[in-house]
């Protein structure tokens, strides 16, 4: 099945999509600390760190439905993919 998925860099005005995201239960699930995020938190951590890092936004038909971010530590780059519970099972994160 063919997707015409689109990832861009990750803008400021992605903040709220990331946070929903990672706040999302499944995601907490597999993302390595499953509490919630608190919102000041959350947009202090992403004002330091979006332009800097490995932060892409993934969008689907105009839509942002999930984002790509990686973390680099001694050369190797960790990868964290969410996507909106909507789109799971759908193909949208494989390849």
């Amino acid at each position: 099945m063919k997707h015409n998925i689109f990832i861009k860099k990750t803008c400021k005005e992605d903040s709220s999509l990331f946070f929903t995201l990672r706040n999302e239960k499944v995601n907490r699930k597999y993302s390595g600390n499953p509490k919630k995020i608190d919102k000041k938190k959350h947009d202090e951590w992403f004002s330091k760190n979006y332009k800097s890092k490995l932060f892409y936004t993934c969008s689907y038909n105009s839509k942002k439905i999930g984002y790509i971010r990686g973390e680099e530590n001694n050369g190797l780059i960790k990868v964290s993919i969410a996507i909106n519970k909507k789109y799971h099972g759908k193909g949208y994160s494989s390849l």
